[in-house]
């Protein structure tokens, strides 16, 4: 298979893009030998044409992520960037673009960027590739409701596991994975279940019975208590019985906020602790550490032994998780603040 191929960030770019289309053919049919056209400034501009017709701005394309085969194809043509890639292309992984340009599939997209993102900013990745959301291009910009995720876990695992152990990034892939949750509808939702799930040693509690939007049907004694049949509940943590829910500024409607009060009584009846969430409290250092102190009461989580030296590392991860609403995290100071459009 000889192909020019467009990979790295730059894909990333491509499965954000607002008119990437619904379907498209995925190459090759089976696991097959690849060999790369080395980039040149045609094939750079001709990219970029292709990538800008989808919906990318055309100032994140100046320079383009391209895979190669062969060391001796590494060009540096004004805005290229070659990867060296030395194994079989995966089946399936190549989405083409038009005839003789491709661009990393979802999959093979995740797990290139796990040779190039710290560990947070995978999971965060991951989180994205699999909810029901795009991010912006720009932080200023508001997110896109998707109607369906772009993968899956299964998807991500099944695809780095068959790669050869020695591939680079595989295992941080991997073990990027059981952080993640499916099905998160926003940013905050992510930002928030990121740090219940995340690993002690980068500053979450470690949650791993925790289920995103997780369908709760009630009995038929409860529903005389709320307008609905079922309940979806934003964090659902088996220990302790607890759904975490972020209230964002949709809560504040006056009918909004009567569903709310249902449902708040239909969980206290059918058992379930219920702990909300507002952007207030997630904002503010210490309205958060008891946020999540509620929740390790709850689930019957001892206090780490070294409490102060991870709670530092868990206000190191809420400041990440919310980097861009955040003022001045560069100078570690505690201010919050509302992007202009986003749906906090």
């Amino acid at each position: 298979m000889d192909a020019l191929i467009i990979s790295h960030a730059t894909a990333r770019l491509y499965h954000n893009a607002p008119r990437r289309p619904p379907s498209a053919r995925l190459l090759p049919e089976s696991t097959n030998p690849l060999v790369t056209t080395p980039p040149n400034i045609a094939h750079v501009s001709r990219a970029r044409r292709v990538l800008a017709s989808h919906g990318i701005p055309t100032e994140l394309l100046t320079s383009i992520d391209f895979l190669i085969t062969n060391p001796s194809q590494k060009r540096h043509a004004m805005g290229a960037r070659c990867h060296l890639w030395l194994e079989s292309i995966p089946a399936r992984s190549l989405i083409e673009l038009e005839p003789g340009i491709y661009v990393a599939g979802v999959e093979l997209c995740a797990f290139q960027m796990a040779a190039e993102l710290p560990e947070r900013m995978l999971i965060e990745l991951y989180y994205e590739l699999c909810s029901k959301y795009c991010m912006p291009f720009f932080d200023e910009d508001d997110y896109r409701d998707l109607s369906s995720p772009r993968t899956t876990k299964r998807k991500l695992k099944r695809f780095f596991s068959e790669l050869p152990p020695g591939v680079d990034g595989r295992r941080k892939a991997l073990r990027a994975l059981p952080c993640v949750r499916e099905g998160s509808r926003s940013p905050l939702e992510t930002a928030m279940v990121m740090t219940l799930a995340c690993p002690k040693r980068l500053g979450g509690m470690g949650l791993r019975d925790i289920r995103m939007n997780h369908h709760l049907p009630l009995p038929p004694r409860i529903r005389q208590l709320t307008r609905r049949s079922s309940l979806i509940c934003d964090a659902y943590i088996d220990r302790g019985a607890q759904d975490v829910e972020y209230q964002g500024f949709l809560h504040d409607e006056p009918e909004q906020k009567a569903i709310d009060n249902e449902r708040r009584q239909a969980m206290q009846a059918i058992g379930l602790t219920v702990i909300e969430l507002n952007k207030q409290q997630f904002f503010d250092t210490d309205a958060y550490r008891r946020v999540l102190a509620a929740i390790r009461l709850n689930a019957g989580i001892p206090v780490p032994k070294d409490a102060e030296a991870y709670a530092a590392e868990q206000e190191r991860l809420r400041r990440f998780v919310l980097r861009r609403w955040l003022h001045d995290a560069d100078e570690g100071e505690g201010g919050a603040g509302e992007q202009d459009g986003e749906r906090i």
